[in-house]
């Protein structure tokens, strides 16, 4: 089917306009060729002195036609593509098939007065060469160039079967056989030019396709920096203002509110980076083990109190003996269940919504999340997992249309399917289906110490070239109760990594260098061998993780990042 499908895609379609463009570059010449040999009929034959009349007449015709034809031809090429050729189409046309008919009648005067004669040998020839020359260029319009070739053929035919002589008539079958040959030659040239421009444009748009695709990964890689940056020094700065005291209550109401708008329009901005992303390397998947009732109670807590808000029961329903621990990446399929729980809160004003786990299988498990809700109609579920489906054809679904999109793209990673079944007013049921390997329960070990949510006595170096982004560092640092100093180049951090420092939060791009190669320095000085480093960036990669892991760094943040994110991180100080 998959070949069939190619066949039907490389099959050369002729375009009317391109193919007569085509026509007229290239039978230019032919109208020059078609003067010199009358010149020589003139010349070097009595034709002139035995014919006078029609040699008259042929000499005008083919001067009056074929510069119709050249003066066609130029402005047809002189023409840009897509336009309209109009009345040139048809004047083009006249000229060429008078030109081919005047010879013609030329060639059948002479096959009827001298085909056996030496005498009429070089018009003969030279008809020979015209239709050949015509098979070839005029080839991108096979009716063209089918028309040229029997204009000549069959005058000089019938001019030679009215002679007599066995000769004649064998000449006759000749040049039908050599007529046939040509018509099958126009059919196969015809073919080969519309396939290989068939193939040319697919290839032009091939590349182009690869010259966007490459521009838009790096608008995105850029616009993932410079958004995130002064994202980290919005949010940080709101979240600054919240641990102020004595702010009045109607202030840190609003406060509460710029922040919650800017974390919406965050998760915005990581949906288009992930969906950009998965859709360029594919989804990158992390297995681990998991217990996956304690999992999906997790995932599932905060969309309880959610609900509970609206006045909506959210039931779980878990028909797997637990525990049950399986092998997969838990934190893309929590992606999967979050974003079909956050749609089912918030497009359901009444009643409840159910979250169903069951086996499907050995080794499938299938997740269902059944709401109440609005439902959805046939052509809001048509779009739904494509990019920004739903935000084009449904009204009142607020959002970028990309987490459902995001969703497949990771379920289909992980060898499963997503599935919708809705109808308007009976609420919607979600069903995914993933590959879930079981795995035996580990040995029970023991928490490690995590630090308290103050980190008293602990130094650290910022080093970050946006001002903004490093007071917001600089500030939660010294909220978490690490004395913090903060630099803005490579070469500033060199300078104060003379000094002990216990935490090093590093910016990737960096004025003068890269913050990689800086944490690859700190981390081979004595002084800095057990210290905490850490790097921060606007855009989080694999192959930036891959480096980060092999230059000594312990841990990632990226932008914009909260307090307590950052804490999570310093826990990693408790240890050391």
């Amino acid at each position: 089917m998959q070949r069939i499908e190619t066949d039907r895609t490389m099959a050369p379609r002729e375009s009317s306009a391109e193919s007569l463009r085509e026509c007229a570059q290239r039978s230019l010449p032919g109208a020059m060729v078609f003067f010199l040999v009358l010149a020589v009929v003139w010349v070097y034959t009595d034709y002139g002195s035995v014919f006078p009349s029609l040699m008259t007449w042929v000499t005008a015709s083919l001067f009056a036609l074929g510069g119709t034809r050249m003066w066609s031809s130029v402005l047809l090429v002189r023409q840009g593509r897509g336009s309209d050729p109009g009345h040139l189409r048809w004047i083009f046309f006249g000229s060429v098939t008078g030109t081919f008919a005047v010879w013609g009648v030329f060639s059948g005067f002479t096959a009827a007065k001298f085909v056996t004669n030496p005498k009429g040998l070089l018009v003969l020839l030279s008809s020979a060469a015209f239709a050949a020359a015509a098979s070839a260029s005029l080839a991108a319009n096979r009716r063209l160039a089918s028309a040229c070739v029997m204009l000549i053929a069959v005058p000089t035919v019938l001019g030679a079967l009215a002679r007599q002589e066995p000769e004649a008539r064998a000449f006759a079958l000749l040049t039908g056989v050599y007529t046939l040959f040509l018509i099958a030659q126009i059919q196969l040239n015809w073919r080969a030019y519309w396939t290989a421009r068939r193939v040319n444009e697919m290839e032009l748009a091939r590349l182009e396709a690869v010259r966007f695709a490459a521009a838009k990964s790096l608008l995105l890689a850029t616009m993932s920096h410079e958004v995130k940056t002064p994202m980290n020094g919005v949010i940080g700065m709101i979240e600054l203002l919240l641990g102020t005291e004595g702010l009045s209550a109607e202030a840190r109401e609003y406060a509460n509110h710029a922040r919650l708008s800017a974390l919406n329009l965050l998760g915005v901005l990581n949906g288009i980076l992930t969906f950009s992303r998965n859709e360029k390397a594919g989804v990158t998947l992390t297995p681990a083990d998991f217990e996956l009732g304690a999992w999906l109670r997790q995932v599932t807590y905060p969309f309880v109190c959610e609900a509970e808000e609206k006045g909506l029961v959210l039931e779980l329903e878990i028909e797997l003996r637990e525990p049950a621990w399986y092998r997969a990446d838990s934190i893309r399929l929590s992606e999967v269940l979050t974003n079909l729980l956050s749609n089912a809160v918030k497009f359901t004003q009444a009643g409840g919504i159910t979250v169903r786990v069951s086996p499907d299988g050995e080794d499938r498990v299938r997740f269902v999340v059944q709401d109440t809700g609005a439902g959805m109609s046939p052509v809001i579920q048509a779009q739904l997992f494509e990019p920004f489906g739903h935000s084009a054809v449904a009204s009142g679904r607020q959002g970028t249309g990309l987490g459902l999109a995001i969703s497949r793209q990771i379920v289909e990673a992980m060898s499963g399917q997503i599935k919708v079944s809705s109808a308007p007013g009976q609420g919607t049921t979600f069903q995914v289906t993933v590959v879930l390997q079981p795995v035996e329960a580990p040995e029970p070990v023991s928490a490690a110490p995590l630090l308290e949510a103050c980190a008293e006595g602990y130094t650290a170096l910022v080093v970050e070239d946006d001002p903004v982004s490093g007071l917001v560092a600089r500030k939660l640092l010294q909220k978490l109760g690490v004395k913090a100093e903060l630099v803005t180049s490579r070469e500033e951090a060199l300078r104060s990594a003379a000094s002990r420092y216990d935490l090093f939060l590093l910016d990737v791009q960096l004025p003068d260098g890269d913050g990689l190669e800086l944490a690859t320095k700190l981390r081979s000085a004595e002084l800095h061998r057990t210290a905490l480093i850490i790097v921060v960036s606007a855009n989080e990669t694999g192959e930036l993780l891959e480096r980060g892991r092999g230059r000594g760094v312990d841990a990632f943040l990226a932008k914009p990042y909260t307090a307590a994110q950052l804490s999570d991180v310093l826990s990693l100080l408790a240890p050391r």
